[in-house]
């Protein structure tokens, strides 16, 4: 005999689980046609190899970018450093998302993305890494910014990837991880922070002005592949719960020499076809703005480093380098470099810090010493 009284009672389990599928599923869909937007603003897509574009950007970025807390500094990003970051390995046009007027073309908005896999200690991250997110200040009370994120999202969505990676310097949410920077006074002269840094051709070609620095040679393809033959990239990443993952495409483009941009570095024996060591830095200049004449600041950030001596010593190298090629300030973050060496090199510990954040991904807080990220 037949009971209908359970029949209908999974029947009506069948119809919920029906229903909460279908809210799930309606959740998950992805836009096919981009966010239609108000007024006289239309969406364009930035090509990094159209120098006109990438001066556009530079306009943008230089009065409406990133400022201080107390915004009397701002990054001066120069066309060389944006032009890199924003046409690493397999980017495209897709995703170097801009607003326009429709009318005037005026850029008043940009944000980009590049591929990025991060490493942890029990999974393998394919996500993106945000950047560059900057808007017009008269239109950011209007949250064109959430717009700006969503679609850049929706994209990113249409390649599977759903994870993103980005770094900020105001806190909110909980972050994986704070970072605070060390910085070393190069040039204590206040008068010659508006100096323009001349580079001595020879000085790039073979640094010979002591002992110490013989063998050291700008980078080049041939070196790259032997840092990647001797493990050097496995020795960047030692002893790190998370890190970027760097084949030999990402190699040849991160640790390359850009003049005026990007130094990178190694010291090599001619007994020795395998990199021993690798010193990596870029320039960062700040400009004033509340100043009625603005003055800039040369500031250079360590990116990566393959140490094979004491990292005292090295850091001299690398400070001693910094302040010959002429700039004003050396940063570092902590965690490369152990404390206690850095306080005994007169490093100042400064008071912004900067934050990561991963979304998607439900990575516990993640302690200084065992991170290995690192960002422009």
């Amino acid at each position: 005999m037949l009971n209908f009284k359970n029949f209908s009672l999974t029947k009506s389990n069948e119809t919920l689980l029906e229903m909460k599928r279908k809210k799930l599923y309606q959740n998950f869909i992805i836009d096919k046609f981009s966010f239609l937007l108000p007024f006289d603003l239309s969406w364009n897509d930035i090509d990094g190899n159209n120098f006109s574009f990438i001066h556009e950007l530079f306009n943008l970025l230089e009065r409406n970018y990133v400022e201080d807390f107390y915004s009397f500094l701002r990054f001066n990003y120069i066309h060389e450093c944006i032009r890199f970051a924003i046409s690493g390995p397999k980017w495209g046009m897709f995703f170097n998302l801009a607003l326009r007027f429709t009318r005037t073309r005026k850029l008043i908005g940009f944000i980009s993305s590049n591929f990025r896999k991060i490493v942890t200690s029990n999974q393998i991250l394919f996500c993106s890494e945000i950047n560059f997110l900057c808007l017009e200040k008269k239109l950011r009370k209007k949250f064109f910014v959430q717009v700006l994120i969503r679609e850049i999202s929706r994209r990113l969505n249409c390649l599977g990837i759903v994870t993103a990676i980005y770094t900020t310097g105001l806190p909110f949410l909980k972050p994986l991880l704070i970072k605070n920077y060390f910085y070393f006074i190069l040039n204590s002269s206040p008068e010659n922070c508006s100096k323009k840094i001349k580079i001595n051709e020879p000085f790039l070609q073979n640094i010979k002005s002591s002992c110490k620095w013989n063998f050291l040679k700008c980078i080049d393809k041939q070196n790259i592949h032997s840092i990647i033959k001797s493990n050097g990239i496995r020795l960047i990443s030692k002893g790190k719960k998370i890190y970027k993952h760097f084949n030999t495409e990402d190699c040849l483009y991160w640790f390359r020499f850009i003049k005026g941009f990007k130094y990178t570095f190694i010291k090599q024996d001619y007994t020795y076809t395998d990199c021993n060591t690798l010193i990596s830095f870029y320039s960062l200049p700040c400009k004033t703005v509340k100043n009625k004449k603005p003055s800039y600041f040369y500031d250079s950030y360590f990116y990566y480093s393959i140490i094979s001596n004491e990292p005292k010593s090295f850091l001299e190298e690398i400070l001693d380098i910094t302040g010959k090629i002429g700039f004003d300030l050396f940063y570092i973050l902590e965690g490369n470099i152990p404390e206690k060496i850095l306080r005994e090199l007169k490093f100042h510990k400064g008071q912004n810090s900067i934050n990561f954040y991963i979304l998607g991904s439900r990575l516990k807080k993640i302690e200084t010493l065992k991170s290995g990220l690192i960002f422009f």
